[in-house]
């Protein structure tokens, strides 16, 4: 099943899988990478939100930022052929509507001689 577009919201964690097969004479040989718009995604960064699972080949986004919309392709090579897909991520910010807030605040006035 190849990996679908998503539209999350700000903080969610989101799967995308990718799955690719091949005969059993390559089967060791496969290899699946992600690029995110188009730049490999490193995915053994400490500091990312982002990881390869290398269980299913799928590509984990935890608590997705804003900065983690983008293009996504998922390539799949052997030593006989390679493929790709590419599917978009979309995060959205929470509704700031929601959360609007008001603040009053009464000013008193003083007069001070000199």
């Amino acid at each position: 099943m190849p990996p679908v577009s998503q539209t999350v919201t700000v903080g969610s964690d989101v799967t995308l899988r990718c799955d690719a097969t091949t005969d059993e004479r390559e089967r060791q040989r496969l290899k699946i990478s992600w690029l995110a718009n188009g730049e490999e995604i490193d995915t053994g960064s400490q500091q990312a939100n982002v990881a390869q699972d290398n269980r299913d080949m799928s590509l984990k986004i935890t608590h997705a930022r804003i900065d983690n919309t983008g293009d996504y392709t998922c390539n799949a090579s052997n030593e006989l052929d390679w493929d790709a897909v590419t599917v978009r991520l979309t995060v959205r910010g929470i509704n700031s509507r929601r959360f609007r807030c008001s603040y009053t605040r009464t000013l008193q006035w003083t007069s001070s001689e000199l």
